[in-house]
């Protein structure tokens, strides 16, 4: 990969892990203040539940693209255990 290609792709990342990092700050605000609402004024803001639903996905897609590069994702330990050492070549060649 290219220095000009590998500048763009950690930018890129940067920006996910902000977006996604911006994103689960503003479930944790919404969540508090639905929680002190609810507790001490008798109010809901009943959207809740549905903007952490469309955070929760955001967060989820956001930290895809880091993962990826970083090659961070777990591992299926059960699934890679009762692989021949073929296969597990073969799983090693497509998940990597």
């Amino acid at each position: 990969m290219s220095a000009d290609r590998r500048g763009v792709s950690t930018k890129l990342e940067v920006g996910c892990l902000w977006l996604t990092c911006a994103c689960l700050m503003a479930m944790l605000v919404i969540i508090l203040v639905e929680v002190v609402t609810r507790s001490f004024f008798h109010f809901s803001f009943e959207v809740v539940d549905e903007v952490g639903g469309y955070l929760t996905v955001a967060v989820s897609f956001l930290a895809l693209a880091p993962a990826q590069a970083r090659k961070a994702f777990h591992n299926v330990a059960l699934v890679q255990s009762r692989l021949s050492a073929r296969a597990r070549v073969g799983w090693e060649a497509f998940f990597h």
